[in-house]
């Protein structure tokens, strides 16, 4: 019978995934059982099974494609256990280590949950790396925020505290020094402490803020009242560090847990020029944004000719952050600019050619030196891999180098070359192996020179 059910028809197999069962137990170097320790997979950040009990002891699911089973707690260095196991049960001991807990309180003593905390040292504080372990993290080792390392004035962590005001820095070494200080969303540091772990096993420290937390409020709308959705407002420190949220249906936006009593607030959002200022911490700030400007920047030589911008930069007048800029068939395109004087930097393969105009033109042109082309003729032994042009200029001055894909046309033409006189070489590869001699190449003004490269050494 040909149906549905029609037993002839292949379907094909379905494969179920069976997990295999491991009964762990964990101890430390004493034989005492741990509770509380995690398993995860030693590759990502999936937690296998329960924390173990008070007797160590925990039933944990494993996959069957799992290699290493990765066994952390805090106070621990993290052990491993190599799949499969035959028996079903396994044993891991792990290794006392250091670990340093920072807390986070108001005046009154209570926990600051979300608080952030920056630890510096002069170097990495950790043993052998171990903290980014994901086992380190998900057995309560707080995760890391960002970490930058700045040579000779060390390494920088930014942590932000949990629930009851606390970050657990877990494998930390003894012999070095570091600096806990508590800071707010916009970055001011209201209280710091020096210090090491030592021979102590644990470290508690606690940074107790002199001023209690307080939320700056406000509302985002546009130059009729009308609320503006989905804005972006954020907290400026100077240094690269910024906290942002956004603008609710009503255009309100808030941050909790200031300590500053003054911030530098930047609110932007898409079609509006972006406004900065320095507000007072408080409710019910209002900010009022204007319609945002849109400039066009191209570049054209003396005689009218459209020049290809390679790239380009763009300054504000009395400084702010520096508009994007977004490329476009004709040139670039500036968007959501204040009204103002505006000051553009456009790159070339020749060379940089500044620009100044008002953000309210709508169109800008930079004007450029007459330019010629060169079209290099290339010789088929050369097309089979990348290779480069390089022109330098006889009397001096900055190379232009122009790649030479696979496959190119013929000829190849480059444009917004200098007139002049050039030494045109054909290299490839980083070691530069010359394939071509020099060969002397005069570039007019409004005119196409052809080279022709024959491979020749």
């Amino acid at each position: 019978m040909d149906g549905p059910f029609d037993k002839s028809r292949d379907v094909g197999d379905i494969a179920l995934l069976k997990l295999g069962a491991l009964a762990l137990t964990v101890r430390d170097e004493r034989g005492l059982p741990i509770a509380g320790a995690v398993c995860g997979l030693a590759r990502g950040r999936k937690r296998l099974g329960p924390l173990t009990n008070q007797d160590g002891e925990a039933d944990i699911a494993v996959p069957p494609e799992a290699k290493v089973l990765a066994v952390g707690a805090i106070g621990y260095r993290p052990g491993a256990i190599t799949l499969p196991v035959v028996s079903g049960r396994a044993s891991v001991t792990l290794v006392a280590s250091k670990t340093a807990r920072v807390f986070v309180v108001d005046p009154s003593g209570k926990p600051m949950p979300g608080a952030l905390v920056v630890v510096t040292a002069d170097t990495s504080p950790f043993v052998s790396g171990l903290f980014g372990d994901p086992v380190l993290v998900l057995a309560g080792g707080s995760r890391l925020q960002s970490q930058s390392s700045h040579g000779s004035k060390g390494v920088v962590l930014r942590f932000l505290a949990d629930d009851e005001g606390r970050v657990v820095l877990a494998n930390v070494r003894d012999d070095v020094v570091m600096t806990a200080s508590a800071r707010d969303p916009s970055g001011f540091q209201a209280v710091q402490r020096e210090f090491s772990i030592g021979a102590r096993r644990e470290a508690e420290v606690t940074l107790k803020v002199s001023r209690a937390p307080r939320a700056l409020r406000g509302r985002v709308v546009d130059r009729d009242g009308r609320p503006i959705v989905k804005g972006v407002a954020r907290l400026l420190d100077g240094k690269g560090n910024r906290s942002y949220t956004y603008t609710s249906l009503e255009g309100r936006f808030s941050f909790e847990g200031l300590l500053a009593d003054r911030v530098r607030l930047r609110v932007s959002a898409s079609g509006f020029s972006p406004v900065v200022k320095e507000v007072l911490v408080t409710d019910g700030q209002e900010i009022r944004l204007d319609p945002g400007h849109r400039l066009l920047v191209t570049a054209e030589d003396e005689r009218g000719r459209r020049v290809r911008i390679k790239w380009m930069k763009a300054e504000l007048a009395g400084g702010g952050p520096s508009p994007g800029a977004r490329r476009t068939p004709d040139g670039f395109e500036l968007r959501d600019l204040p009204v103002g004087d505006v000051t553009v930097d456009v790159r070339l393969p020749s060379g940089g050619y500044e620009g100044r105009g008002r953000t309210t033109d709508g169109k800008l042109v930079v004007r450029v030196p007459v330019h010629g082309a060169v079209a290099v003729r290339i010789a088929e032994s050369l097309r089979a891999a990348d290779h480069w042009l390089v022109l330098k200029p006889e009397k001096g001055g900055r190379d232009q180098r122009f790649e030479l894909v696979r496959d190119a046309p013929d000829p190849v033409t480059f444009e917004a070359v200098l007139p002049g006189r050039w030494i045109a070489t054909v290299v490839a590869g980083e070691a530069e192996t010359r394939l071509a001699g020099p060969t002397p190449v005069v570039v007019r003004p409004a005119e196409s020179t052809e080279i022709v490269i024959d491979g020749g050494r």
